[in-house]
C-alpha cells in the first residue's frame, strides 16, 4: 500500500534503528504487542503457540519499503507497533513547526518524551528533570535543541503468576521485559531517543554502550 509521507519517514528511522540494535526495536512486532496487552488484562502469558506465530509474522528485515512510489509491503499476519518512535516523530514535527513559525524557544512534552528547541532567555538550556531511584530522587539536565525520552518507567511494570514485568516487550520473546532498568536518551532529535531508549531497556548496559558511543548518544540508567 502507498501510505502518508509522514508513515514512510517513521518506517524508514525505525528499519534503520533496527538495524543498528539487531532488531532491539522493531516496528513490526505489533503481534506479540496484542498478546501482551491481553496479558496484561487476562492476568495470564501468552500460550506457546501464540507466541510462535507472533514470532513468524515479526522480523523488520520482512518489511519492505519502496523509496521512490512510498509502498509499503507487509507479509501476512505482520502487525506495525509504532508505540515505540510515533511520540518521538510527533514533538519532532511539533518542534520544527514552531520554529518554521517565527517560535524557536519552545518545550514539547509529549510523554516520556521531550524535545527542546532553542534556550529560553537568560539560561543556556532547558531544565529537565530525569526520575532516578524508584522515582525518589531527580538528575537534572540542561539541554538545548535536543531530546530526551525515559524507557522503562517503574510504574509501567505488572506481574503475572509471582513474577514482574515491564510493558517494553523483548521481540525475540514476545515477553515483557524482566527486570529491566530504566534508561534516559539524549540526541538531538525525539524520534531518535524514543526508539533508542526503547532498545537500549531490551539490550542492557553492556550492549547499548558501543551503539551509543558509534551514534552518539548519550545513556543516562537509573541508579
Amino acid at each position: 500500500a502507498t501510505v502518508s509521507l509522514e508513515l514512510f519517514d517513521i518506517l524508514t528511522v525505525a528499519k534503520k534503528i533496527s538495524d543498528a540494535t539487531d532488531g532491539a526495536f522493531d516496528v513490526t512486532t505489533g503481534a506479540h504487542s496484542r498478546n501482551w496487552r491481553k496479558a496484561k488484562i487476562t492476568g495470564e502469558l501468552p500460550s506457546k503457540e501464540q507466541l510462535r506465530i507472533a514470532k513468524t509474522a515479526s522480523g523488520w528485515k520482512k518489511l519492505i519499503l519502496d523509496q521512490e512510489t512510498r509502498q509499503v509491503t507487509l507479509p501476512p499476519g505482520m502487525q506495525l507497533d509504532l508505540g515505540g518512535i510515533a511520540k518521538g516523530y510527533a514533538a519532532d514535527a511539533m518542534r520544527a513547526l514552531l520554529k518554521k513559525n517565527g517560535y524557536p524557544i519552545a518545550s514539547i512534552a509529549a510523554g516520556g518524551d521531550i524535545a527542546v528547541g532553542d534556550p529560553p532567555p537568560g539560561r543556556e538550556g532547558w531544565r529537565i528533570a530525569i526520575a532516578q531511584d524508584g522515582l525518589q530522587q531527580e538528575l537534572t539536565v540542561e539541554l538545548a535543541n535536543q531530546a530526551v525520552s525515559t524507557s522503562g518507567k517503574a510504574e509501567q511494570r505488572i506481574t503475572i503468576t509471582g513474577k514482574t514485568y515491564s510493558h517494553i516487550v523483548d521481540p525475540k520473546t514476545g515477553l515483557g521485559l524482566e527486570g529491566s532498568i530504566p534508561v534516559s536518551v539524549i540526541a538531538k532529535s525525539a524520534i531518535q531517543t524514543d526508539a533508542f531508549a526503547t532498545a537500549f531497556n531490551v539490550l542492557g548496559r553492556e550492549k547499548s554502550a558501543p551503539i551509543a558511543a558509534k551514534l552518539s548518544l548519550r545513556i543516562i540508567w537509573e541508579e
